[in-house]
């Protein structure tokens, strides 16, 4: 399964658009055992005015570290061994995403959404033998893809501040 996942994820390289539906929430039974993630990021709650980017190292097995430092907008956001992910809170609009300090890519994120950003190496393909297809992917992955990964991958704490979202009034009220 775990090698479905990340050829999946790598020959997903390109941005793909986000389902105009509403993903169902998560279940933090489905997360894996311990998992420590926030609570309300497992519940699908997306804070008022932003946007949740979950970020994924989709990566095979190297000889190699395999450890990437994930930045939005000039920040570092993200530090991942293969098979870690974690989220962090973003302004709706355009970002950019950078894997290290030369590997870019602009995405878009969506007031209220949630959005799958990967960084993902796999070994057997390189430039040696590039008819295997690319070697190395980052970017916006499907919604669908992403939740699959946080299934089967290791939740890891930001590089900045997840702070708990405040409670509206119409969230208070349900509670």
């Amino acid at each position: 399964m775990r090698a479905f996942v990340i050829a999946t994820c790598v020959a997903a390289a390109a941005t793909f658009a986000m389902s105009p539906t509403t993903p169902p929430p998560l279940e933090l039974a489905s997360l894996g055992p311990a998992s420590t993630m926030p609570s309300w990021i497992a519940a699908g709650h997306v804070p008022d005015g932003l946007s949740l980017v979950v970020v994924h190292n989709a990566s095979g097995r190297t000889a190699f570290g395999g450890t990437y430092v994930v930045s939005f907008d000039d920040q570092k956001v993200a530090k991942l061994a293969r098979c870690q992910y974690t989220a962090v809170l973003l302004a709706p609009g355009e970002h950019h995403g950078w894997v290290g300090s030369f590997r870019h890519q602009p995405f878009t994120t969506t007031r209220g959404r949630v959005t799958h950003w990967a960084v993902a190496y796999a070994p057997g393909k390189s430039w040696i033998a590039p008819f295997g297809g690319q070697s190395f992917a980052y970017g916006v992955i499907p919604d669908s893809l992403g939740r699959l990964m946080m299934r089967e991958h290791q939740w890891v704490e930001p590089l900045v501040p997840l702070p708990e979202p405040m409670l509206t009034d119409s969230t208070a009220a349900a509670t």
